[in-house]
């Protein structure tokens, strides 16, 4: 099938407005293109799509085993609970960019859903800038254990903003902070309360720039430049989960 023809199949027969590039992420999924080799391994290493000349197919091996009736059953089976599991909860009104406000999602989610080429989820640490993406994790009560260098006051000001710091190291000038001030680049807060809720985060939505300050932070004796950024929330945090992260 054509990429531009399923696009117009999804919006047809599930009212979902799809583009391209997610198309081509979810194929660059299925077909391990995105997968660490080591996960990989855990899926079979077997690619199950390809992508040739515009047109998804099957990869041909995938096709050889589909043709065994207990292995159809089992792939069927997973595809309709997949299929059921969407249509139980897509709601249009609550996803931003392929998030659920309030969601749970890993780093690794992250890198997926932005149709990132590679999982970089080892990598992304507090944030990463790739591709005009920027996902920001935050735990809100840091470890005793950490760092001077690492225990940012990032915090909600209120249920409209969030005052944010940088990595340190890093200062006004730097181009992950020119990058972070542009429009373009979509900014995606994701948030956990503290370390023992393991690897999700919580989707707080989009937040948009509003001020870079240059800051400071002391680190066993030494002064390192950091930037405070302050950000609008585009969605007021729900007020349970302002209490539940305040508290």
């Amino acid at each position: 099938v054509s990429v531009r023809h399923f696009q117009d199949y999804l919006f047809e027969n599930y009212g979902v407005p799809t583009s391209i590039g997610s198309i081509e992420g979810a194929v660059n999924v299925l077909s391990m293109s995105f997968i660490k080799e080591a996960d990989a391994k855990k899926y079979g290493a077997l690619p199950l799509v390809k992508l040739v000349n515009d047109r998804i197919m099957l990869n041909e091996e995938f096709e050889n085993l589909y043709d065994n009736k207990e292995f159809k059953a089992y792939v069927d089976d997973a595809l309709d609970y997949g299929e059921q599991r969407f249509l139980a909860d897509y709601d249009p009104k609550k996803y931003y960019h392929g998030f659920k406000l309030y969601g749970s999602y890993t780093r690794k989610d992250a890198c997926r859903i932005l149709n990132w080429a590679k999982d970089e989820s080892s990598v992304v640490y507090g944030y990463k800038i790739k591709y005009d993406t920027c996902p920001i994790f935050v735990t809100y009560e840091k470890s005793k254990n950490i760092s001077d260098s690492t225990k940012y006051e990032d915090r909600f000001i209120d249920r409209n903003n969030f005052h944010w710091l940088t990595r340190s190291r890093v200062n006004l000038f730097s181009k992950e902070v020119s990058a972070i001030e542009k429009s373009k680049t979509l900014k995606l807060l994701f948030i956990k309360k503290s370390d023992d809720e393991g690897a999700e985060f919580y989707f707080m939505g989009e937040v948009t720039h509003k001020r870079s300050i240059g800051s400071s932070i002391m680190n066993n004796g030494q002064e390192l430049s950091i930037v405070e950024i302050l950000y609008a929330m585009n969605v007021p945090v729900e007020p349970k989960l302002y209490k539940y992260f305040e508290g």
